[in-house]
């Protein structure tokens, strides 16, 4: 605890996360901060990746750790400003699906987040990229890609519940793509359903899409689910939420440094759940080993 008091503190709040329950959870960071004598400022995001430029504001104001307030898309927008820095990345969760807080063993419950925030245990993990883009927890696109499209969407069903609603519509409904993918030992040219690559396991709160994923191996799970019929999807899909479909046919998964992907047009996608367009044409996919520095609990 003493040590955390030589700290100095910088909270990104995003004020939309979880129905507003991040900014309503500021009262209890003052608090906490008061009790604990730690240094601080709180600032709040107004517009997207608002949170990128916050955080990049609060390294050269001499800030030690900056803490993002909020889900997944706001540790992804703070991370951008941390890799490859001394700051440290800490994280209360307020949002829909928290998967990369669960990969780096951050507890869910905001109380416990915040004593985990004093305690420094620094862990260091690796982050994935494609251009010049960075992401924490994954990127994916086709099927998964078009759920986080739908449910960034969705203003009434949030949470876990609204992404599986999105999951059963899109696979009754999304077409799938072409594309060739590869990886140093294997390639695959042909229709896909979904693919992607995972630095944590878990994707849309409850779905282990790559249950052995690890975030310090410096390994990104590769993973590629050739397309099939809507009925054989609404039967198969389901086992994602257990890791079981590991064992599918149509199911590819594999440790890589690095994922190579040639679209034929471009698809739906999501970088750590934050929707975008994947274009047409080659990407690469790879990753940077133990850039970037979290507060974890173990």
């Amino acid at each position: 605890m003493t040590a955390s008091k030589n700290k100095k503190y910088s909270f990104i709040v995003n004020t939309k996360a979880g129905r507003g329950s991040a900014k309503k959870n500021v009262k209890l960071i003052e608090d906490f901060a008061s009790l604990n004598s730690i240094k601080y400022n709180i600032y709040y995001t107004e517009y997207p990746k608002h949170a990128t430029t916050l955080a990049r504001q609060s390294i050269k104001e001499g800030f030690d750790i900056i803490v993002a307030v909020g889900g997944d898309g706001t540790a992804h927008e703070v991370a951008n400003a941390l890799i490859d820095t001394d700051s440290v990345l800490g994280i209360l969760p307020c949002g829909s699906g928290n998967d990369f807080t669960k990969s780096v063993d951050v507890p869910l419950n905001f109380m416990e987040a915040l004593q985990n925030l004093v305690e420094l245990n620094i862990k260091e993990v690796d982050v994935g990229y494609i251009k010049d883009r960075f992401f924490i927890n994954g990127i994916g696109f086709g099927m998964d890609g078009a759920v986080s499209h739908r449910f960034s969407k969705y203003r009434l069903i949030r949470g876990e519940i609204g992404y599986i609603w999105g999951a059963v519509i899109e696979a009754l409904s999304y077409p799938g793509f072409r594309a060739e993918i590869a990886i140093p030992d294997w390639r695959f040219n042909g229709d896909i359903l979904l693919a992607g690559a995972s630095n944590g396991s878990y994707h849309g709160g409850k779905f282990q899409l790559a249950p052995g994923a690890k975030v310090d191996d410096g390994l990104l799970d590769v993973y590629v689910f050739k397309n099939m019929p809507r009925l054989s999807r609404l039967i198969k899909i389901p086992k994602v939420l257990n890791g079981t479909h590991l064992t599918l046919d149509e199911v590819y998964i594999k440790g890589s440094p690095y994922m190579e992907v040639t679209l034929e047009r471009p698809v739906p996608a999501h970088m750590d759940g934050e929707p975008f367009i994947l274009e047409a044409g080659y990407h690469k996919i790879g990753i940077k080993n133990k850039a970037l520095k979290v507060l974890s609990s173990k």
